[in-house]
């Protein structure tokens, strides 16, 4: 037959169905064939089939094979170039991944035979929590097999599982991980029941077989990589310790170490050589304790900063881990000593020559105290001088201003306003060297109150507005409409700046304009509610230089001499604002060019301040005038007191009205006037130094009853001599005893025009021989020293009506006249009060001054502490320490009302 060679010509893997029906329709031309033949047809067609078939299965199983070697192929490369086991888990998940399709996979470890599995490799946290116990399942995958769940509800142990893993584990797929030790096992799940019934369960097992490989060539690798770090570490360890040996012998410090018992392992050369006397002993083993014990009671070693008996195991001098201290030895070096506890109980000693260094500390402190001595001195030379040159000052600048209220020709009053005016440029010539040497001592304090923006920058364009029409300038300010109505400040400093460049605007400018302008530095508030403010001053004055510009902040520095001598000035004024800024967080600066004008500006941040409301129109003085008295209705009248701001207040309130008028400062000198000149009625101040008022009564009483006053020896039948008590301390049974001692009348502190003139009128001679009165004990301006006293800030704390009425009657230069004798007063009387050898009865006294003098002038809070001072001397400190706050708080608010 030819049907076998024709079918065995071709490669049997070609031949198709269509090329036999070819052939057996070829042999089958013959219609009339026997049916022997067409039986051999049949079978061969069903050879052909089979042939056919097994090709189709062989090329099945090659393809599967080749794609099961790249797989296995690219799973060896992947897991052999893990670095270690979190590596190979996560690999083998990735790769696991890509092969079947899971959702997700954790693998599951038990360390020993009957030990429970928990997971060490996750894809999802929701199965990083799971722990499993043995089971039928996981003994099957332990043995090497492959299982597949198709429904995990079915399955007994699926209930041990925590929800969220229940969750994705419809259907899982089971794949063995060989182990020596233990078990472990990859867990393949889907949400889809029946799923992952696709993976071939041999293909899952060898994967399973290379991933324990892989796991098993990484586990020996590492452990040789451990084995030759360790070895590199101890010859590591053994050559540093050779060096460190080395290298602490050439150390120029000396260094040693001691273990937890304190035996010494190890000294340097350098540390033998500082304590040479007991060197040969410093030796490994010997308790380093014992040879300090031996050079301290030899006297080798003294301890500066540590007890003799101070022992490494005691707690004297260690801060934590670390103890430093000084001692010198017996050749007068001195020896830093630092001690550091390492964490296994040694402890590394470092010794340090510091000889010279000691030395020089020694130079530095004896110069330092020098300084401090010296500037010391330079403050209080300073405040001395002030305090010496002021008084003379204020009192001739007082006197100017009681001049000025005369009847004056022109000329006068040209000759008074000159002289005014260089008394008041050598009074702000003392404050600002003040101000500056306060700043240079570190001294400037800043108040804290609400500052309302636009009465402040009114006030001071309002302050200089004469100036700038005496020189025909237009003097401008302006507010940004964004601002807030009030910011928390110091406002006597504020204005301070703004006066000094007012003042410097209108002084340099010849024509034109000055604008005072206040706006924000930003946009908008801060949500911290604070906002940066910038003050500036711009005019059209001859302009700075460049060169000027760079020296306008510094000390005495001025923009020319020319100008100098033409306008005068210190050359403080910018620096102390410069000062002032740096104290409030802020900066200061100018622009300016030669010709055009110059702008000075302030900026700072400051807390935005909630204020409901304010006036400050001062208060008006609604008593009727008195009229002069002429003739021979004026009367000799004596006052003794010893406060400077209340004479000079007297002295003011009562030379208008025509009476002869004498000061003197104690008790003594009043008894001496007495003596001396026929006085109608004399006030006498309760608390005076010398001799105080009562005191002053009792000697003038006996004088009188002897006969011994002038005003006798002119007319021995004349009326007793009437005797007014000035005080502060009018408390209840105070006034009863002051009358029964025999004064006619009890004026209380503080005190005004009116009270003064009424005790005059009430106790003069002829009306005394007209209508004598009831003696008249003033009640109304009593205090009790218990009062709660209110804080710094607190409007109760000052009486500013009692202000506006000084300023309002007297006039401004007198007003700032005398609050620059006061606050003298009060400074002094503070300081002396400051120095804690005062005796109790000295502090009453002073106590007692500043009570009535703050009483004067409306500082109603300071009087209330002075009084409770009074009363309890000896709680100086404490009621010293409040004193100063509201003193502080006052003396600012004073100096800004004479601005």
């Amino acid at each position: 037959m030819k049907i076998a060679p024709l079918f065995m010509k071709g490669d049997p893997a070609n031949c198709s169905k269509n090329t036999v029906s070819w052939i057996v329709g070829g042999y089958g031309i013959n219609r009339s064939m026997s049916s022997e033949h067409k039986e051999d047809i049949s079978n061969l067609r069903a050879s052909v089939d089979a042939a056919q078939a097994a090709v189709n299965t062989a090329q099945a199983r090659e393809r599967e094979a080749r794609e099961e070697t790249e797989f296995v192929l690219a799973c060896l490369r992947e897991l052999g170039d893990a670095e270690n086991l979190a590596a190979v888990y996560d690999r083998a998940l990735d790769l696991l991944r890509d092969e079947f399709g899971f959702d997700e996979a954790f693998i599951v470890r038990a360390p020993f035979t009957g030990e429970s599995y928990s997971t060490v490799a996750t894809t999802h946290e929701a199965f990083a929590s799971v722990s499993l116990v043995h089971n039928t399942d996981l003994e099957t995958v332990k043995a090497g097999k492959a299982v597949h769940l198709a429904d995990m509800r079915a399955v007994p142990w699926f209930a041990e599982l925590p929800g969220s893993a229940q969750a994705r584990m419809a259907a899982t797929l089971l794949i063995p991980i060989p182990q020596d030790i233990g078990a472990m096992a990859i867990i393949c799940t889907t949400e889809q029941r029946g799923g992952l019934a696709h993976a071939p369960l041999q293909a899952a097992q060898r994967f399973g077989w290379l991933v324990a490989q892989a796991l098993r060539t990484t586990r020996v690798r590492e452990d040789e990589l451990q084995s030759a770090l360790v070895r590199l570490s101890s010859q590591a360890e053994r050559d540093q310790t050779d060096f460190m040996l080395a290298a602490v012998d050439a150390l120029g410090e000396g260094v040693f170490v001691v273990d937890a018992q304190q035996r010494i392992i190890v000294t340097n050369e350098r540390y033998r050589q500082l304590y040479h006397e007991l060197a040969d002993m410093y030796v490994p083993g010997l308790n380093i304790e014992e040879i300090w014990l031996l050079e301290r009671q030899s006297g080798f070693v003294t301890m500066l900063d540590l007890p003799e008996d101070a022992a490494i195991n005691k707690a004297e001098g260690w801060l934590g881990t670390t103890r430093t201290d000084r001692h010198s030895l017996r050749d007068g070096r001195t020896i830093r000593a630092t001690d550091r506890r390492l964490p296994n109980g040694w402890i590394v000693g470092v010794r340090v020559d510091i000889s010279e260094l000691a030395q020089k500390e020694r130079d530095l402190t004896v110069a330092r105290n020098q300084a401090q001595a010296a500037s010391a001195v330079k403050t209080e030379f300073l405040a001395t001088v002030s305090h010496e040159i002021r008084t003379p000052l204020n009192a001739i600048l007082g006197m100017l201003g009681l001049i000025r209220r005369d009847q004056l020709s022109d000329s006068q009053h040209e000759y008074v306003s000159v002289a005014t005016t260089s008394a008041r440029n050598l009074l702000m010539l003392l404050n600002d060297i003040l101000d500056v040497s306060k700043m240079e001592a570190g001294k400037l304090m800043l108040e804290d109150e609400d500052v309302i923006l636009a009465q402040l920058v009114r006030e001071v364009v309002q302050l200089y507005q004469d100036a700038a029409d005496a020189k025909a300038l237009k003097l401008t300010w302006a507010l940004d409409p964004n601002l807030p109505v009030a910011v928390r400040a110091d406002g006597g400093r504020l204005r301070q700046v703004l006066i000094n460049f007012v003042s410097n605007a209108i002084k340099f400018t010849d024509h034109g304009w000055v604008n005072l302008s206040l706006q924000q530095a930003e946009a908008q508030p801060r949500e911290n509610e604070r906002v940066r403010l910038r003050f500036s001053v711009q005019d059209t004055g001859a302009g700075i230089s460049e060169t000027a510009q760079e020296r306008l902040f510094q000390a005495f520095e001025q923009v020319g001499a020319s100008v100098e001598k033409r306008q005068g000035g210190t050359g403080l004024g910018l620096n102390i604002c410069h000062r002032i800024a740096e104290a409030m967080d802020g900066e200061t600066g100018a622009d300016s060019s030669l010709g055009r004008g110059s702008t000075f500006w302030f900026e700072a941040e400051f807390p935005i301040a909630s204020v409901l409301g304010y006036s400050h129109a001062p208060a008006l003085n609604t008593e009727e005038p008195r009229q002069e008295v002429r003739g021979d209705d004026a009367l000799r009248i004596l006052v003794a007191d010893d406060s400077p701001s209340n004479q000079l207040l007297i002295r003011a309130m009562l030379r208008p009205t025509g009476h002869h008028l004498d000061i003197v400062s104690d008790g003594l000198e009043a008894v001496r006037a007495v003596e001396t000149l026929p006085y109608d009625v004399v006030f006498l101040d309760i608390s005076m130094p010398e001799m105080d008022g009562r005191e002053a009564l009792a000697e003038i009483l006996q004088r009188q009853q002897d006969g011994q006053l002038a005003r006798q020896e002119l007319d021995p039948t004349v009326l007793p001599l009437s005797i007014v008590a000035i005080t502060a301390n009018v408390m209840k049974g105070d006034r009863e005893k002051f009358m029964r001692d025999g004064f006619s009348e009890v004026i209380a502190k503080p005190f005004n025009e009116k009270d003064l003139l009424d005790a005059i009128e009430a106790h003069a001679p002829h009306q005394r021989q007209l209508n004598r009165p009831a003696v008249v004990v003033r009640t109304d301006t009593l205090s009790d020293s218990d009062v709660a006293v209110p804080e710094p800030g607190d409007p109760q704390a000052i009486d500013q009506s009692v202000l506006d009425r000084l300023l309002e009657t007297f006039g401004a230069d007198f007003f700032s006249t005398s609050i620059s004798i006061f606050t003298d007063e009060i400074d002094g009387r503070m300081m002396l009060l400051g120095n804690p050898s005062v005796s109790l009865d000295v502090t009453r006294r002073e106590a007692h001054a500043i009570k009535g003098s703050s009483a004067s002038y409306g500082l109603t809070a300071l009087s209330a502490l002075a009084a409770q001072l009074e009363e309890t001397p000896e709680r100086r400190e404490t009621a010293l320490s409040q004193m100063h706050r509201h003193w502080d708080h006052a003396r600012v608010l004073l100096k800004s009302k004479c601005l």
